[in-house]
């Protein structure tokens, strides 16, 4: 008895070990989310998420260390089918020619993460700023790790100048990433 008591814990320390040194994510898209916000009228925001989007993620010692991902632009959902059509089309993202968005993260600077994002055929830098939620294991004996990604961008910057400069719709939107992921 005393043995088995030992070896669990010992499984168990290095479990823990094995969390802290850190492991590739797979992104569990049914816990995670891909959303943004913008200003309209200048007086209160529109939000909306993508509801298809993949990527992976690595964790060393704790912290963020590579990112990617790619998001389907076709799979927007603000709640407004009118809206949601307007968004595909070529005033927007225009989905016909450029059907996802993608982010390459480069390096990480303290809690901000600088990376690539691309959207409509233009890429640009962009720096997150990183809540990091940790890792544990799940009731299940999976490795799960956590964290929230925001960035403010100017969409005009990407191409997307529909009513770009006016009291309409803001030019710059907040992109927010919830990403829990899955030990590959």
């Amino acid at each position: 008895m005393k043995l088995h008591l030992l070896s669990k814990g010992l499984l168990t320390l290095m479990a823990t070990a094995a969390l802290s040194w850190g492991a590739t994510y797979g992104v569990d898209a049914s816990h995670s989310k891909v959303s943004f916000k913008i200003k309209h009228m200048m007086i209160s925001n529109v939000t909306g998420h993508f509801n298809t989007f993949d990527g992976t993620f690595d964790v060393t010692d704790n912290k963020l260390s590579a990112l990617k991902g790619t998001v389907d632009v076709a799979s927007v959902d603000t709640d407004n089918a009118k809206r949601d059509g307007h968004l595909k089309a070529p005033d927007f993202f225009d989905v016909a020619n450029h059907p996802t968005m993608t982010f390459v993260m480069k390096k990480r600077d303290k809690n901000y993460i600088i990376g690539d994002l691309t959207i409509r055929g233009v890429t640009k830098s962009v720096t997150f700023i990183e809540e990091f939620g940790g890792e544990i294991e799940d009731p299940w004996g999976n490795q799960r790790a956590g964290l929230t990604l925001t960035a403010r961008i100017d969409r005009t910057a990407f191409g997307v100048s529909y009513a770009a400069n006016s009291t309409t719709l803001a030019n710059e939107l907040d992109i927010i990433l919830e990403l829990e992921g899955i030990a590959k």
